[in-house]
């Protein structure tokens, strides 16, 4: 995961703008979190990652870090996840939608690779028998 996607991962997961993480942190601008938004910055520092898990220690600073492992901590239970406002919880409902929707979205690309190996495969077949691929079999195996 990209430094970008990191930081969308959180303004997502948080339903705010880049302003409001930055304000959460405690930076007098948001600049720095803009910088990574819009590919200025390609990591995210110890500096900012640092600020993002003490302002939001549910966050795994490693994932801050590298975009890799788990984004939440595993020993800050559920429950103490909150909204900015108080008494209010994230709305786990838009958390779910959000899966759902990715959900559907990483299907309909699984169905197109499956398609792409299967029509692949008949190619190798093709020329393993000494048959010659077509053109229309080399554009369909150019995804």
């Amino acid at each position: 995961m990209t430094a970008k996607e990191v930081i969308n991962a959180i303004l997502m997961q948080e339903n705010i703008t880049g302003s409001q993480l930055a304000k959460d942190m405690g930076l007098s601008r948001p600049q720095a979190v803009y910088d990574i938004l819009n590919g200025k910055v390609l990591k995210v520092s110890a500096r900012m990652a640092n600020l993002i898990h003490t302002s939001k220690p549910m966050y795994n600073i490693d994932w801050l870090l590298t975009g890799e492992g788990n984004m939440l901590n595993d020993d800050i239970p559920a429950t103490s996840i909150r909204a900015e406002k108080p008494n209010e919880q994230i709305d786990s409902l838009s958390v779910i939608n959000r899966l759902i929707e990715i959900n559907a979205q990483k299907d309909v690309e699984i169905r197109e690779l499956r398609q792409a190996y299967e029509h692949l495969a008949r190619c190798f077949e093709k020329l393993a028998n000494g048959e010659t691929i077509t053109p229309a079999d080399k554009k369909a195996i150019s995804i």
